[in-house]
């Protein structure tokens, strides 16, 4: 299922209601580059609905945020900056909302900015870690290579943060659902859904730690991978007897911490781990416990979007920044495999021929048949001169 129907289709309602609902929409392409395609059951298209909202935005009845971040670092994959820049522009709104509603504080676009500038320190610190990062991600790498599995074990918001991610590779990598799962210390309790208790539903819905021991441990091999998802602030003699299990069945047993200056994870607890990624942030006591939650779980995304993408470019899931293994299970999707698709005559010719991509594309441009631009190739003086 496409994500543009149902957003178009709960912009619509509220533009409809405007005496009731202040729509917004969060976006990174411009308006221009909205899809006029249709969508089933709805007599409009995704464009109409955002030129809607451009006309009322000039009446301050609607909003569009439009930040423009660059390129991704894998072509069409929006998880890692779409999705980052996505949580820092919404927790930063909620933030100043209730600081307005219920502070009465008086809410400035220096506030704002200073919000989201913050961001540049989570960024600044979890990167100063890129060594061991780059680590964890080689060691991910050769449990996905050797058809092993990679297993994130959270506390709190990290237990979701790793589940998201997870949640991700499937479509992303055309990953399989064991190949990188996410698993949370309280199962559904934690996440508070509506529905409660998911997990008789199926495998894809145990998530618990008591469903990793019950049905995941039992048959773990030394080439999988598990990492653990913690605080300082999380229950650490939960954390120690869970890895104990674990290091019954592999030593192959990782962890991200993160801890403050003045209150850190016990070597106790990093012991039993082969390597720890531990993160320290100075927090001072005044300081909104919310907003350090939220920065934890910002550098977590981050570490664990750079291993999962990692581990599956080292598995071969994506060629010259292009994901060529990626599941289309929706329109997006499926003009995204046709552009995938016509970077192939490209990509033939260049191991064809041993040639470059610039002289790839000039004889796919005067030769739309990959034999003729092939023969052409090797009938080039370049050519000529490296048989001779």
């Amino acid at each position: 299922m496409s994500k543009a129907p149902f957003v178009a289709g709960q912009l619509d309602f509220c533009l409809n209601h405007l005496d009731v609902f202040t729509p917004v929409l969060l976006g990174f392409n411009p308006v221009p580059m909205a899809r006029t395609e249709p969508m089933r059951g709805c007599t409009f298209h995704f464009k109409d609905v955002a030129e809607r909202m451009i006309a009322e935005q000039r009446r301050e009845k609607a909003f569009i945020l439009n930040p423009v971040l660059g390129a991704e670092a894998i072509s069409g994959s929006y998880r890692m900056k779409g999705g980052s820049a996505t949580k820092i522009i919404l927790e930063t709104l909620l933030m100043a909302g209730h600081d307005a509603a219920f502070k009465e504080k008086i809410i400035t676009p220096e506030c704002i900015s200073a919000w989201i500038t913050a961001s540049e320190m989570v960024y600044e610190t979890t990167y100063s870690h890129s060594d061991e990062l780059a680590a964890l991600i080689q060691k991910a790498g050769e449990s996905l290579q050797m058809k092993a599995h990679v297993y994130y074990l959270g506390w709190q918001t990290l237990g979701i943060i790793g589940m998201t991610d997870a949640s991700e590779c499937m479509p992303t990598f055309g990953a399989d659902f064991g190949d990188i799962r996410g698993f949370i210390n309280n199962g559904f309790s934690q996440m508070r859904n509506k529905e409660g208790d998911l997990s008789s539903l199926g495998p894809e819905f145990m998530i618990s730690h008591r469903d990793f021991v019950e049905t995941v441990l039992p048959g773990l091999s030394p080439n999988d991978m598990i990492l653990f998802l913690f605080t300082v602030n999380d229950d650490l003699r939960e954390v120690m007897e869970l890895a104990n299990q674990a290091r019954r069945r592999t030593s192959n047993l990782h962890a991200i911490a993160h801890d403050r200056e003045k209150f850190t994870v016990p070597e106790s607890v990093c012991s039993v781990f082969e390597t720890v990624l531990n993160i320290t942030w100075s927090f001072s006591s005044e300081e909104n416990p919310v907003v350090m939650t939220q920065r934890w779980e910002l550098s977590t995304k981050w570490c664990l979007n750079a291993i999962s993408t990692g581990a599956h470019v080292l598995k071969g899931k994506v060629y010259m920044n292009y994901m060529i293994d990626l599941r289309v299970t929706n329109s997006k999707l499926y003009r995204r495999a046709i552009s995938i698709l016509q970077v192939v005559p490209t990509a033939l010719l260049m191991l064809q021929c041993g040639c470059t991509l610039a002289e790839a594309q000039d004889h796919l441009e005067g030769h739309p048949v990959i034999r003729d631009a092939v023969s052409a190739c090797f009938n080039s003086s370049k050519y000529k001169t490296t048989t001779d």
